[in-house]
This record gives C-alpha cells, sequence and structure tokens, in this order.
C-alpha cells in the first residue's frame, strides 16, 4: 500500500482484519457526549484509540472545553463516546481532513458546537489535497 494514497474498498476488506496493518493507519475521530449524542470534538490520531483516550483522560486538567467536557464525563462516571470517521494512510491527509471538517462544522451553523482549538482555519488551499 502507496503512503499518502486513499485505501480502495478492496484494499480495505484486507486491512480490517489485519490488526498490526490497523493500528499503522491514521485516524480521523469524534468524541461524542453519550447523554445527549453531542459531537464535541475532532481529532487525529496514530494510536490506537485505546491510548489515545487515555492520553485524553490523562491530560484533563479543565484547562480547555475538551478537557473540561471529558472532567464532568467521568465525574459523573460516564466515558466518552469515540467513532472513527476515516482511516489515512498518511498523517498529512489525516491532519487536512481534521482541519477541514473541524473548519466546515464550526462555520457552517451546522449546531456542532466544537472544543477544537483549530476550529476557525482557513483551510481552501487544502482541500484538494484530499482528492
Amino acid at each position: 500500500m502507496e503512503r499518502g494514497k486513499y485505501i480502495t474498498m478492496p484494499e480495505w476488506e484486507m486491512i480490517k482484519s489485519d490488526k498490526k496493518m490497523m493500528s499503522r493507519l491514521f485516524k480521523l475521530y469524534g468524541l461524542i457526549d453519550p447523554r445527549n449524542d453531542e459531537l464535541y470534538y475532532i481529532g487525529c490520531t496514530g494510536s490506537p484509540m485505546a491510548t489515545r483516550m487515555s492520553q485524553h483522560i490523562a491530560l484533563c486538567d479543565g484547562s480547555d472545553e475538551k478537557n473540561k467536557r471529558i472532567e464532568e464525563l467521568l465525574n459523573a462516571n460516564i466515558f466518552p463516546k469515540v467513532h472513527v470517521f476515516y482511516y489515512f494512510v498518511s498523517k498529512e491527509k489525516a491532519r487536512i481532513a481534521e482541519k477541514y471538517i473541524t473548519h466546515f462544522l464550526a462555520n457552517n451553523k451546522l449546531k456542532v458546537n466544537l472544543s477544537n482549538k483549530n476550529g476557525v482555519i482557513n483551510c481552501s488551499e487544502n482541500i484538494n489535497m484530499l482528492r
């Protein structure tokens, strides 16, 4: 599989059963509040999701909206839901997608209140790189 290219359906069928290969993919994910199913954070990671969630929890210090939400959920004995939206071979494309989707949701009045610090960006020059 070539770095930087999209994953085709036949490749996906082969990859999804290979845990080692899956762990190498970059994931675009969202954190969701299970109390109201509200998407409140978009992130990107090359780590396994369990590792990334452990990092979110360990860094939960109430310093920003995402951390405040996670802390509030954990204090109520509720764990945030995680949804993986896309898988990418390259970190660069995953980051561009993260910024594009965050920008799109923050600027299109879709009533999505993201806590991402990078929610308002100009990423129009990067859209073609996703294709």
